[in-house]
């Protein structure tokens, strides 16, 4: 015969447990039981007992796996659009910068490139290697002038019967062999426009200055050696209006028409018939002659044509509103 346990015993563990995990279901149990009790005393300690439990239950729940709250998911959803949003902005903070930076590059070279080939005019440079301050090597590079024929090509133009020639007209080049230069079969037209690239210039005393220039066509870009000598700044060959300017720069070929009061002379200063549209070759200005007034007759050029004693050609004195350029 099976021994019958008592109920008593049989719910002891339940309320153990329930005094560990839930103590106020016991609680509860045991104060309604009690019908001695008041019962607002009764119901008041028990709603005091599960707020207590539910408290702390919530508090260990937090601890260890805290809820989400809507002010904390609302906080959370916000650092994660900064996040994100400071990520783009650092993305394209970098990019921009750099772009920045490669256009800063850019302008670099272009302000390089600008200070490196930025082009010059300027007239009043003396040019053929004369200083133009105290007796300082002149400054070429990046200048744009011409190249013309030398002063000595000019004395062998003066002393040929054809000075209208246009082989004669005409600016050697060079090429350098180690410390010589050596003329090449190329040559440029007189009065080429060019701009200066390069220059080996050498003091020969007070101002004066020898040597060669590395010069760029303005209509090409071919470059060239040339002679120091053949290099100036000034167009002179514009300057109609200005004879005398353009007679000390170089020399030019002009058609004569007497518009003037005052005929050619020549050095003893009696007046010379020349043709109405005679071309001459003008070389300079009027020096020191007993006859000759520069006020009056200041251009000098070479005339051909027949005298009394010969073939020649000879210097006669114009005044320069007689006188048109032609080249």
């Amino acid at each position: 015969m099976k021994s019958q346990v008592p109920e008593k015993k049989k719910h002891t563990w339940l309320w153990i447990l329930g005094w560990i995990c839930i103590f106020p279901l016991p609680l509860t149990i045991l104060l309604v039981r009690k019908r001695n009790l008041n019962v607002v005393i009764k119901y008041g300690v028990i709603t005091v007992a599960w707020i207590f439990y539910l408290i702390v239950a919530m508090a260990g729940s937090n601890n260890d796996n805290p809820e989400k709250t809507p002010d904390t998911m609302l906080m959370e959803t916000t650092i994660q659009e900064e996040s994100s949003d400071n990520v783009v902005i650092e993305s394209e903070i970098e990019n921009f910068e750099t772009e920045e930076n490669l256009q800063d590059d850019v302008s670099t070279e272009v302000e390089k490139e600008k200070i490196t080939n930025t082009e010059i005019r300027n007239e009043e440079l003396n040019g053929r290697g004369r200083a133009d301050i105290g007796r300082s090597e002149p400054d070429y590079i990046n200048v744009i002038g011409y190249a013309v024929i030398s002063s000595s090509q000019q004395y062998e133009i003066e002393h040929t019967d054809n000075f209208e020639d246009a082989n004669l007209w005409i600016v050697p080049t060079y090429e350098q062999d180690k410390q010589f230069w050596n003329e090449t079969e190329i040559t440029l037209p007189h009065k080429t426009e060019v701009v200066v690239r390069g220059q080996y210039l050498e003091h020969e005393g007070y101002g004066a200055y020898s040597g060669y220039l590395l010069v760029e066509k303005t209509d090409g870009g071919q470059q060239y050696y040339i002679n120091v000598r053949n290099f100036i700044t000034k167009p002179y060959w514009n300057y109609e209006e200005e004879i005398h300017k353009a007679a000390l720069t170089g020399c030019f070929v002009a058609e004569y028409h007497q518009s003037s009061d005052y005929y050619p002379v020549s050095n003893d200063g009696s007046k010379v018939e020349i043709e109405d549209g005679m071309r001459v070759l003008v070389t300079g200005i009027t020096g020191t002659y007993r006859n000759v007034k520069p006020s009056e007759t200041g251009i000098d050029a070479v005339v051909w044509k027949e005298w009394k004693y010969g073939y020649g050609g000879v210097t006669v004195h114009f005044n320069e509103e007689d006188l048109t350029i032609i080249y």
